[in-house]
């Protein structure tokens, strides 16, 4: 495909996941607080300032994606593990919200010619040793854990920026972050429903 019909396609599947994920959030919160965790559809420069990654910005954003693909793999176990109906749709949504900064991180590097990582990070491991427990362990406990892994992710995108180019510090600042720190906030509302379960 050519690179004008590539974006093409890769706008559309953007578009898609915003609108599914919209859907989910819709059904699982009854339309109560959307607007703080619907995300914002990304901010791309016009087609004439792309300008090619340098090697710090795609290590770090391989690190951020491969985090993202790890929360996705933790929240379809952590899903599988709980029997509480409150607590699985607000996993639902903090699956969703990472998937979707999956296909921005993906989007991002493969519109600037860089290299997209393949697996997962830490978040893997962590998530398979979860689940290996996750019958002997309550929803307190996995969702502590769960608090965990997004401080971890929140941590990421705080760090230190100045080794960046300037469009991935954006990136990062202004759609990622942002982002996290509202699936951050959402994923410590668990600890309610995990409560009264």
């Amino acid at each position: 495909m050519t690179s004008a019909r590539q974006k093409l396609v890769e706008d559309r599947r953007t578009e898609t996941r915003l609108s599914e994920f919209s859907r989910l959030t819709t059904e699982t919160t009854g339309g109560a607080e959307i607007a703080s965790t619907m995300p914002q559809a990304p901010i791309e420069p016009a087609a004439d300032e792309v300008h090619a990654l340098d090697a710090a910005s795609t290590r770090r954003l391989g690190d951020c994606l491969r985090t993202e693909r790890s929360a996705v793999e933790t929240y379809d176990l952590a899903m599988k593990s709980t029997n509480n109906s409150a607590v699985s749709r607000v996993l639902l949504q903090l699956r969703a919200a990472h998937d979707l900064r999956v296909t921005l991180i993906r989007e991002h590097l493969r519109a600037r010619g860089a290299p997209v990582p393949q697996g997962s990070g830490a978040w893997g491991l962590l998530a398979k040793l979860v689940q290996e427990g996750a019958d002997q362990l309550s929803d307190k406990i996995a969702i502590g854990a769960l608090e965990e892994f997004e401080d971890l992710a929140l941590d990421l995108y705080r760090a230190d920026s100045t080794s960046l180019d300037s469009d991935t510090r954006s990136f990062i600042d202004l759609q990622l972050l942002p982002e996290q720190q509202r699936t951050h906030d959402l994923c410590r509302s668990l600890k309610e429903p995990a409560r009264n379960a």
